[in-house]
């Protein structure tokens, strides 16, 4: 009797253990991809494996059962089996998760761990504003960044510093970087800043370890406006800002010789009254109203395998000191052809004409200088 009842414990028991039913399938993302890395589980269950390069996989689970479907990114997905033994999977993109994943360098981190390592700057923060150059964009709206102008001349030198001077002899200056290029033949001052669709700043080495020793003072990544499929885009903004200085108020002739006959006790000038005309006010001599002129003009649009951005600006700024100006004229186009799935073709032209004049020779009008 004592084996009997252990033989249908045995029988009711390890029945449904027995009953494995072998299955296999593939999983694909976007554009029908292999995804690797993908775990399926066995739902209210504890087998699970996970997809390999090829996204197949293999898994002994009892027939009729769901199998659950998940990854990093993507909608999780619930299958139910009803006898199949290979099944097809395709999971959905699910791109607001990757708000949470910041591309630094060699790997990806949390953006929450990156606050202080990545500023973004977006056009939105300075639409409202004057800016004529990408220093005036950046200055005041990264955190750990300074911004200084070396000269107050029109188009004068700026430092920009971040995270405070890393060496003694070598440059301090940050890398730029433009659309994936760094920028060597023009200066990153000769932007147009209504072509910029975003910035982001990159602090510590995590985040400029792609750029090797190029990226030790800080790297600065700009994207730039593409065109849109769509009807052609017209886009026309400028302003007029103009920049005085306060002066000092100075002694006329009369009173300069009265004070100076009570400073020094005795009369230095025997008769103040008699000093005719009212004085040199140097200050009128050296400074004016400095005036900015600003026009961006930009075309774009195209269709689903042809797109072009052709933009161009005119900038003409007059110092507050005579003598000092500069006239800044730029085009840039970006066009882009599908030719088909697997090619495109892009062109991207800029061309900038520069003439300054800040030599500070205040006695005659010098030679512009062009760049």
């Amino acid at each position: 009797m004592r084996n009997l009842c252990c033989l249908l414990f045995f029988i009711c028991f390890s029945g449904p253990l027995l009953a494995q039913q072998a299955v296999s399938g593939r999983v694909t993302g976007a554009d029908s991809l292999s995804l690797p890395g993908v775990t399926v589980s066995l739902k209210g269950g504890q087998q699970a494996t996970q997809t390999d390069k090829d996204g197949t996989f293999q898994l002994s689970v009892p027939p009729n059962c769901t199998l659950v479907f998940s990854s990093v990114g993507y909608e999780g997905q619930e299958v139910a089996l009803s006898g199949q033994a290979n099944i097809s999977v395709h999971l959905i993109g699910r791109g607001q998760n990757l708000q949470d994943v910041v591309v630094v360098g060699y790997g990806t981190q949390r953006k929450s761990s990156l606050v202080g390592a990545i500023s973004t700057i977006s056009p939105g923060a300075y639409k409202e504003q004057p800016v004529v150059d990408v220093s005036s964009a950046i200055q005041g709206r990264a955190s750990g960044v300074v911004v200084n102008s070396a000269s107050g001349a029109p188009g004068g030198a700026v430092k920009i510093r971040i995270r405070g001077a890393n060496s003694i002899n070598s440059s301090n200056d940050p890398l730029f970087v433009v659309d994936g290029v760094s920028l060597g033949s023009i200066s990153f001052q000769d932007l147009n800043v209504n072509d910029i669709e975003s910035m982001e700043v990159l602090k510590d080495a995590s985040a400029t370890a792609i750029y090797g020793s190029r990226g030790a003072n800080g790297v600065v990544l700009i994207t730039t406006k593409s065109g849109k499929a769509g009807k052609m885009n017209v886009d026309l903004n400028s302003f007029v800002t103009m920049n005085k200085i306060k002066k000092y108020d100075l002694l006329g002739p009369v009173a300069y010789a009265e004070q100076a006959n009570h400073i020094a006790g005795t009369d230095v000038f025997p008769n103040p009254s008699s000093l005719a005309g009212t004085g040199t006010d140097w200050q009128d001599q050296l400074y004016r109203t400095g005036v900015t002129q600003n026009y961006q003009l930009s075309l774009s649009g195209g269709t689903d395998k042809s797109r072009y951005y052709i933009s161009g600006y005119y900038v003409d700024q007059t110092g507050i000191i005579v003598n000092t100006s500069q006239k800044k004229m730029a085009i840039r186009s970006n066009l882009n052809t599908k030719l088909s799935d697997k090619f495109s073709v892009g062109l991207n032209v800029y061309l900038t004409n520069i003439q300054s004049h800040n030599n500070g020779d205040l006695g005659s009008k010098g030679n512009p200088v062009t760049a």
